[in-house]
């Protein structure tokens, strides 16, 4: 069934959620949809042939009507500036925007933040001066570089258009005589030649006399919202009636498949395609893809009779590609038996809009950061009821948080020390009734029973009578302050009893002046008497003369180059006696950068430099004793190196002889001797082998403590390696820790792994494979590990010493050296060894090599 633009006009009008009017070019209401009667709390039929001005009340004479509701919603009635037809005499449409009281809400503190942050400009005029002060947005309104405006109130009227400079000046002297703010609207010139609009506010400030002093205000640029209510003037006729509306943008949607039948034109500049374009298009060709999926739903539950009436806000993209946020809502109209016919779109370009409101919950967001970063709380007195309305941060300080935003001066009372309280009470009346200004200090008591230092100031805000009617203010949480400063105070208290306990004097000379001031302990130093005039030539005459002229020199260097200022000197008291004086200073310069003040402390080191001097004595004669000493064990290796020599020269020839001969008779007479002689001879040939192994072994112990120690980057890991491949009898399986780095000398280290590492060889060779384990462990300890027969504990540190066996020969031959060596190696690096084991199931070993000097294995 197709419909007259009559018909979708009027069921549009009455389905719509948006609250619209009727209204003749008189204010008389001609009809009202449901949505509107709704807002306005009255029944639609008592509305039609009212007029306006019974129900709203025109604040600014440019169709913006405003009305406050029951619950504290602020409704605006916007009026549109052409008729819906050729008509002046004709119909207008009226749409109604509600705001709730929340966005009211605001304290005045956090309003006058949110104003910065929006950029709005503020100015202040001295009506006694003359002289005009602009915030930094005003001034770039204007467009003014920051600082070129000269505060005259010609140069600024000569901004504003002629046509709109009476009805300024009316305003503003009808305000200083009336006692009244007001508020005018203008067109001004930027000094770019630039033509724009500004809402100018202001209000006067008298003096006691009631003299006006001060006027103040703000400045808002509305150009952009003066061109927008102008391009939603500009409507088309009556003649298109729904879809010629230019204050909204309308369309007629089929229902299945989602496609524009019909569109008006402020619909094509939402999207910046022609009717032609769009007509055909669907929906969801426009819809934003991130919100295409909950934009479907919603639309097939309008379509199925969920609801009567859906409304959103989303994203159209437009032919451009740029994204606008837009309200949709939308109707569905159905034809007689019920089934959904089509659907009408009513479509308001909110991107503006959108972007103020986050700008405004970023403004706010960044505030709660701002006032919680700086400790800051707001809070806002109702003098006659003694409500207060606190932020959460000023709740949190007083310990009010259950009481929530709002509380009462008595659960302040009870939670702020009551002798701060009297004070703090004591000045807030006196602010009341003769100030402008309260501030003060208190402590408040902590849940945990400590104290937190917070610092309220506030102002007294005044009725025409002059009566106090509220106090708005903010508390600053001082509580790291008031630490600080007892801190500090302690400090300098434990710094002047240092001071004293060590002897120091503080000095400062005045090098512009010649001005030199002394602490008592300095005069005590110097043996100069309190009533003596202070000045450099009295402290040159104290230093003994043969230490004038390096003082001397060390002072102008420490002057010339801002040099630290430390030497010692003597002085000579009025005795005749000298004294030892450590001196310290250091230079300060002035604002020109020249030396303006020299200031150090002094020390009397008397005792010091005699102590100096025994043990300077003490340790010439130390010195010529360890010379001596040295010497003398110089000798002794001398000795011990020639009797190592005899002895591995004199004994080893008669063992060669021994072997020799007993080799000779087994191998030429085997046949002539007994089984009984031939086991003596193997035997002797047995000992005498063991002794010169053991001669060996007694001559590498000797060696050690004689060889040099020279330290290098030594892998622990590779020599491992290495010894493991040299060592003797069956493999064993053997795990090396890679990367094992140590500073040590390479021919003792490997020595020391020979060592270790044959001894676990020689107590796991029972084992059907033996196992060792070189490593580190989490103490940075190296170590050996068998699983050989193992040793009790309680012989741990024996088997270092040498000769000391915990088994008989017969089972396990050596000389019993080889730990000992071990021990020596370790020594000489300067680390510790240590062993763990457990008899049957093996031995560990746990060596250090000096860990200080360990390199950085990182």
């Amino acid at each position: 069934m197709v419909r007259t633009g009559a018909d979708l006009f009027a069921k549009a009008f009455d389905a719509s959620p948006l609250a619209m009017a009727l209204v003749d070019a008189r204010g008389v209401v001609i009809r009202v949809n449901p949505s509107f009667a709704r807002a306005v709390g009255c029944a639609a039929a008592e509305l039609v042939r009212a007029n306006l001005s019974d129900y709203f009340v025109d604040r600014q004479g440019n169709g913006s009507w405003l009305r406050t509701g029951e619950d504290g919603e602020r409704l605006v009635l916007s009026v549109d500036a052409e008729p819906l037809d050729s008509d002046p005499d004709g119909v207008y449409l009226a749409t109604l925007g509600i705001y709730p009281q929340a966005i009211g809400s605001i304290n005045e503190h956090s309003m006058s933040l949110a104003l910065e942050a929006s950029k709005t400009g503020l100015w202040t005029r001295d009506l006694r001066s003359g002289q005009i002060q602009w915030s930094a947005e005003l001034t770039e309104m204007f467009g003014f570089a920051p600082g070129a405006f000269d505060g005259t109130l010609g140069s600024y009227m000569d901004l504003v258009l002629e046509e709109y400079r009476p009805t300024l000046r009316q305003a503003v002297n009808e305000c200083i005589v009336n006692h009244s703010d007001y508020e005018v609207e203008f067109r001004f010139r930027r000094l770019d030649g630039a033509i724009r609009w500004m809402n100018a506010r202001g209000r006067a400030i008298y003096d006691e006399d009631d003299r006006p002093v001060m006027l103040v205000g703000a400045g808002i640029d509305t150009t952009e919202r003066r061109q927008t209510e102008e391009a939603l003037s500009r409507s088309e006729q009556r003649n298109k009636l729904f879809f010629g509306m230019s204050a909204v943008g309308a369309a007629l949607v089929e229902v299945n498949g989602r496609q524009f039948v019909e569109v008006n034109d402020k619909l094509c500049s939402i999207t910046g395609y022609s009717r032609k374009e769009l007509v055909g298009m669907t929906i969801d060709q426009l819809t934003h893809p991130e919100d295409l999926e909950s934009d479907k739903e919603r639309y097939a539950n309008l379509v199925k009779g969920g609801v009567s009436t859906a409304s959103a806000v989303k994203r159209y993209v437009r032919k451009d590609g740029q994204v606008v946020w837009v309200q949709v809502d939308l109707t569905v109209l159905r034809s007689e038996n019920g089934e959904p016919d089509m659907t009408v779109g009513l479509i308001q370009d909110v991107t503006v809009r959108k972007a103020s409101e986050d700008a405004l919950r970023d403004s706010e967001n960044r505030l709660k950061l701002a006032l919680k970063a700086a400790k800051l709380g707001i809070w806002d007195v109702d003098v006659a009821t003694g409500k207060v309305h606190q932020s959460p941060e000023m709740a949190r300080m007083t310990g009010t948080e259950l009481s929530g935003p709002e509380s009462r001066l008595e659960d302040w009372r009870r939670s702020i020390e009551p002798q701060d309280w009297a004070v703090m009470w004591r000045d807030f009346e006196s602010a009341l009734h003769q100030g402008e200004e309260f501030s003060g200090e208190c402590r408040v008591l902590q849940p945990d029973g400590s104290y937190r230092w917070l610092a309220p100031r506030a102002i007294v805000v005044r009725d025409e009578q002059n009566q106090p009617t509220r106090v708005v203010g903010v508390a600053k949480d001082i509580t790291e302050i008031r630490h600080s400063e007892k801190a500090l105070i302690d400090a300098e208290e434990r710094l002047r009893l240092a001071v004293k306990a060590a002897g120091l004097g503080i000095w400062q000379w005045d090098l512009r002046s010649g001005d030199l001031n002394w602490s008592e302990q300095v005069r005590i130093q110097f043996d100069v008497d309190p009533q003596t005039p202070l000045n450099y030539t009295l402290f040159e005459s104290r230093v003994a003369p043969e230490d004038r002229e390096r003082l001397t020199r060390a002072i102008e260097v420490s002057i010339r180059d801002s040099a630290e200022l430390m030497i010692d000197f003597r002085t000579v008291v009025r005795d005749g006696s000298e004294r030892w004086i450590a001196f310290m200073g250091h230079v300060f310069r002035g604002p020109d950068g020249k030396p303006a003040t020299f200031i150090g402390m002094t020390q009397d080191i008397t005792h010091r430099k005699e102590s100096e001097e025994v043990a300077f004595r003490m340790n010439a004669i130390l010195e010529q004793r360890v010379q001596e000493r040295t010497e003398e064990l110089e000798a002794a290796n001398r000795e011990l190196e020639g009797f190592t020599y005899t002895v591995s020269h004199d004994l080893r020839a008669p063992l060669r002889a021994i072997m020799s001969t007993s080799r000779i008779l087994l191998e030429e007479h085997a046949e002539s001797l007994s089984s009984e002689a031939t086991g003596e001879l193997e035997r002797q040939s047995a000992a005498a082998k063991r002794l010169g192994d053991l001669i060996d072994d007694l001559l590498k112990l000797a060696r050690l403590a004689r060889q040099p120690l020279v330290r290098e980057s030594v892998d622990i890991s590779e020599l491992a390696v290495e010894v493991v491949a040299d060592a003797p009898g069956p493999k064993a399986q053997v795990s090396i820790e890679p990367g094992i780095i140590e500073s040590a000398d390479p021919k003792l280290v490997k020595l020391l792994l020979q060592n270790l590492i044959e001894n676990a060889y020689k107590f796991a060779m029972d084992r059907e494979r033996p196992e060792i384990e070189i490593g580190r462990n989490e103490e940075d300890e190296i170590f050996v590990r068998d699983h050989g027969i193992g040793f009790d504990e309680q012989y741990a540190e024996r088997i270092f010493l040498p000769f000391e066996r915990l088994h008989r020969e017969t089972d396990y031959p050596g000389t019993g050296i080889g730990l000992a060596n071990v021990r020596r190696i370790v020594d000489r690096h300067g680390g510790t060894v240590r062993a763990t084991a457990e008899p049957g199931k093996g031995a560990t070993f746990f060596f250090r090599l000096n860990p200080a000097e360990r390199p950085n294995r990182s």
